[in-house]
């Protein structure tokens, strides 16, 4: 069976049939197979009078066929639904779960806490522990591997007879977490074609804010915390289980494993059965051949001064970038909005910026692939210090005063825009994350940062019922506002841009700076 799943359909390897055969000799009943020459172009017999390719067909061979890079797409952004749905649920379910008069299990405030962070450290340890099957196994398969388990943590916290085991539950699924988010990222980078990455890439940040509404909008509803634990399991894991069994396995992964023959069958399913990928693939071969594979080799590569010290840039940005307020934001959204005390009801608030999050990220959707990277990471994070500043002195006012009626929309303002900008800062930062690092590292360096980050998040979810006591609510976001300059500041001076090149092509850019390094080290 597993053997089976690492090589994937053969429904696509058929699809791709055609772009095997164009490596045999020409045959004259086949026009799209004759002789090419070196630059691509039809070489026909009759010289004399040769035929022009119509405007469709040159556009055809120009521009790769995006559908079935969209349908594999589509399928990691349901992984991605769940993962929002897991990161959103503790939002909406804390009230109910903390409520002491509530018939159903109650929480204390060490265990409600937890419930609120335990995810994020089951998937730092995830993130870690996945490395090393993620470069033997390939994304895809490791994705078929975790969704069932995922699922069953799903069901086991809505059966939950005890505290404890709910809270295991919820470790649970960040453990999954940790495998399934980094596999997702990595399956899409690798297989999206440079004219959509981008956009591709796109798609996994809105449906995880949709995974946001899904959760916000269910446990605003009458249905327990059990029936939406049920729901948003069932929903988020059926679809992307039967779609990856569709689907072949990552082009570049296929190359690393030096399987180039399967990688050509799998770049021509992706790309379309008209584009020429003679020249994507020599590029990846290249690749491949100047990187290796194995866990072992990868860990060696990440000693390169160049690449580790790219590492401990992204390490440094992602850990920090959880102290903005992006995971208090979405853990304790009602239990904030209660604090507050806002003008609407703190359920129909979260509601609102659950939707805020999907408007914001179809903003980033439209614009990630028209602006600099640098440009939206600097701007966003810009917007996010103001908004967390602006609600550290609502909470100000409301400690320090009789009266604060008339701010009574400030907070959910300031959340709202918050919720807004972070939609844009934090998918380009996990751009960059997936971008800049070359392909004989990435599995193993994404799963390190993966863990990096998910540490960050545990001590920043875990830690915020003590700063609001230590600092007040208003410290702990001004708090949040120096830390979103900090990595405005940060990434806007450290990182490169990579808007519109490869990943050969930023890969290259690094070995190519390597090299006159060592050249200028030679000649001293």
């Amino acid at each position: 069976m597993l053997k089976w799943l690492r090589r994937g359909p053969p429904a696509a390897q058929g699809d791709a049939e055609g772009f095997v055969m164009s490596e045999r000799p020409a045959d004259a009943s086949l026009p799209q197979e004759e002789e090419t020459t070196p630059n691509g172009r039809q070489r026909h017999e009759d010289e004399a009078a040769p035929r022009r390719a119509t405007s469709s067909e040159d556009d055809r061979q120009a521009s790769p066929d995006a559908a079935h890079q969209v349908l594999a797409a589509l399928t990691s952004a349901f992984v991605h639904l769940g993962i929002g749905s897991v990161l959103g649920f503790s939002g909406v379910t804390l009230p109910e779960l903390t409520n002491p008069l509530s018939p159903d299990l109650f929480l204390n405030t060490s265990q409600a806490a937890l419930f609120s962070s335990v995810v994020n450290l089951g998937a730092a340890v995830g993130s870690t522990a996945a490395g090393a099957p993620q470069v033997w196994l390939g994304q895809r398969v490791m994705l078929l591997l975790t969704l069932p388990v995922s699922l069953a943590a799903w069901l086991l916290m809505a059966a939950a007879p005890k505290a404890w085991m709910v809270i295991a539950a919820r470790a649970l699924q960040g453990l999954t977490m940790g495998f399934l988010a980094g596999s997702s990222n990595n399956y899409v980078v690798e297989l999206a074609h440079t004219k959509f990455r981008g956009l591709l890439m796109a798609m996994l940040d809105v449906s995880r804010q949709l995974g946001y509404l899904l959760v916000y909008a269910t446990g605003s509803t009458s249905l327990s915390w059990r029936q939406v634990a049920r729901v948003c399991g069932v929903v988020t894991h059926l679809l992307p289980l039967l779609g990856l069994l569709c689907l072949p396995n990552s082009p570049r992964w296929l190359a690393a494993q030096g399987r180039l023959g399967e990688a050509r069958v799998a770049l021509k399913f992706f790309r379309g059965r008209h584009y020429n990928c003679d020249q994507e693939m020599a590029d990846i071969a290249q690749t491949r051949e100047e990187g290796r594979c194995s866990p072992r080799s990868q860990l060696q590569e990440m000693k390169n001064p160049e690449i580790l010290c790219r590492i401990v840039l992204l390490a440094l940005l992602l850990f920090i970038s959880n102290f903005t307020g992006n995971f208090v934001v979405s853990a304790y959204v009602v239990p904030i909005f209660e604090a507050a005390e806002v003008v609407a009801s703190p359920y129909a608030a979260a509601v609102i910026i659950g939707c805020v999050r999907v408007v914001g990220t179809l903003f980033y959707l439209a614009v990630v692939d028209r602006a600099d990277r640098k440009v939206l990471l600097v701007s966003s994070t810009l917007v996010c210090a103001a908004s967390m500043a602006l609600l550290g002195s609502f909470f100000y006012d409301h400690e320090n005063s009789d009266d604060v009626s008339h701010q009574r929309w400030l907070p959910l303002a300031s959340v709202a825009a918050f919720t807004l900008a972070a939609s844009t800062a934090f998918p380009v930062l996990s751009l960059f994350r997936s971008e800049i690092l070359p392909t004989s590292v990435r599995a193993t360096a994404v799963a390190f940062l993966y863990s990096v980050f998910f540490i960050g998040a545990f001590s920043a979810s875990q830690s915020y019922p003590g700063a609001t006591l230590v600092l007040g609510h208003h410290g702990t976001f001004w708090a949040y506002s120096a830390f979103s300059v900090l990595v405005a500041a940060v990434g806007g001076l450290a990182l490169p841009e990579t808007r519109g090149q490869s990943l050969e092509q930023i890969n290259g850019f690094q070995n190519q700076r390597l090299r006159n390094q060592a050249n200028g080290d030679a000649s001293c």
